[in-house]
């Protein structure tokens, strides 16, 4: 008797995790304020059995400072999940780096490999830098002097130079100095010299300086004064 050879059957044997890109996310400045939501980007690979896109879940990624997962939507091996802000939006919630790292309920592959590490981070800035500007010698309501030295100082360290430089009327600029020449720099100075007599303004414009986390800087106050650069004329009678 003669035997019919069986149909064969054949399976993938897979032990090898499946692999997750550094979880994406953009900064959250001061322009976002009032939001209260974010998103967090991650892609996922498996060279043999393939992603398994049942174990997308919010389980999948927790946030640091007590932010939430609340929904996730995906495209292929890519899932995008959504962030919701720990207080009623971003500007109340905590200030600062906001770690994503591997959830309770990992992706898995169709082997059920779970990925084995997952890590990115996002900051939350949404404070912008303020500015003060101030004039030496103080001019008063009107002043002679012939130059002024100008110190503007931002409320957060903005690097060692300016994206704007200050706006001035009825006066020319000096050299604009960073106090310090690296990233924690905050303060400036420069010589305002009056052009004629008439009044003289001098502001640091909005955006002048952005913060490490690129938040740009709010507009100074405003000096102005004027400049009298005529002696008085005394008359005989």
């Amino acid at each position: 008797q003669t035997n019919i050879a069986s149909a064969a059957v054949s399976s993938t044997f897979d032990t090898v995790a499946p692999v997750a890109s550094s979880a994406t996310a953009p900064n959250i400045l001061a322009a976002q304020s009032a939001t209260t939501t974010t998103t967090v980007t991650v892609t996922y690979s498996d060279n043999l059995a393939g992603i398994n896109p049942a174990s997308f879940s919010t389980n999948n990624i927790p946030v640091s400072n007590g932010a939430t997962v609340t929904a996730f939507t995906a495209s292929g091996n890519t899932v995008t999940y959504t962030v919701v802000a720990p207080s009623a939006f971003w500007g109340a919630s905590t200030q600062g780096t906001y770690s994503i790292s591997l959830g309770s309920s990992a992706v898995r592959d169709f082997a059920g490999n779970a990925v084995a590490a997952l890590s990115g981070s996002f900051i939350v800035d949404t404070i912008a830098p303020g500015a003060t500007l101030t004039l030496a010698p103080v001019p008063g309501l009107a002043s002679n002097s012939p130059s002024f030295t100008a110190t503007v100082v931002f409320s957060q360290a903005v690097g060692a130079s300016l994206a704007l430089p200050p706006v001035v009327s009825n006066a020319t600029l000096g050299t604009i100095t960073p106090a310090v020449s690296n990233s924690t720099n905050t303060t400036f100075t420069f010589t305002v010299t009056p052009i004629n007599t008439g009044t003289v303004s001098v502001q640091m414009p909005a955006g002048a300086a952005t913060d490490a986390a690129g938040n740009p800087s709010t507009a100074s106050n405003t000096m102005s004064f004027t400049s009298d650069l005529v002696a008085p004329i005394g008359l005989l009678s």
